[in-house]
């Protein structure tokens, strides 16, 4: 069966807010988002892990993925390590999300992780992180 996040084009498991994203859908059961098109799903990853960078000052995989996959709700050290052996950076390196290679391979790294595939292009997630930068 297909991941609830692929088929809800919400490749990040990205919780149902206040603030309706682009693209976003009403979510049926008002717990996850749910988008028209993966593209949104995609930019919505985008749009967190920047503002993570900017507002709350993340700068290594483990500080974006504790704030991504909370412990009080994920293995999050399992989470760290799976993401590292994806981008190949220790949990303690710097990530830079603003550079258009790391925040590709971030993106990839958690929606493998999330989903247990990654089914988009490169090209795809590329477009989303454009469209992510264009609204920022």
């Amino acid at each position: 069966m297909t991941p609830r996040g692929i088929r809800d084009n919400n490749p990040g498991n990205i919780r149902h807010g206040a603030t309706p994203w682009v693209g976003e859908l009403p979510s049926p059961d008002g717990g996850f988002c749910v988008f028209t098109e993966s593209v949104y799903g995609l930019r919505a990853i985008a749009r967190v892990l920047a503002n993570y960078q900017r507002y709350d000052y993340c700068r290594t995989v483990s500080d974006f993925i504790r704030r991504w996959a909370p412990p009080s709700e994920n293995d999050t050290d399992a989470y760290i390590l799976a993401v590292c052996h994806r981008i190949g950076l220790v949990p303690d390196g710097r990530l830079d999300v603003t550079n258009e290679g790391q925040m590709v391979a971030m993106i990839k790294a958690i929606v493998l992780h999330e989903n247990g595939v990654q089914p988009y292009s490169d090209s795809l997630i590329e477009q989303a992180v454009s469209m992510a930068k264009e609204a920022a």
